[in-house]
């Protein structure tokens, strides 16, 4: 992935995390050292958010927000919706 986007980008580029490795699996990939250095940094002190989107297919009954919290389970290395 590194070696095809940094062909396509015609730069050099530098893998940061990857975010939710039990569901999608996002990564994040930097331009520069630095701006991976800042987001390695974020993300290491809880500093970052994330976001997520669902687009469905058909139709939906109710409009409206789906709010959760989120715990980590650091043993098991999970995370669960909590109240």
């Amino acid at each position: 992935m590194v070696d095809m986007l940094s062909q396509q980008l015609n730069c050099e580029i530098f893998p940061v995390h990857r975010l939710d490795t039990t569901t999608t699996g996002l990564m994040i990939f930097a331009k520069t050292e630095k701006s991976a250095a800042i987001l390695s940094a974020d993300i290491a002190s809880h500093n970052f958010d994330k976001s997520y989107l669902a687009i469905c297919h058909g139709c939906v009954d109710k409009t409206g927000e789906m709010r959760d919290f989120l715990y980590h389970d650091r043993i098991k290395n999970k995370s669960f919706v909590v109240d």
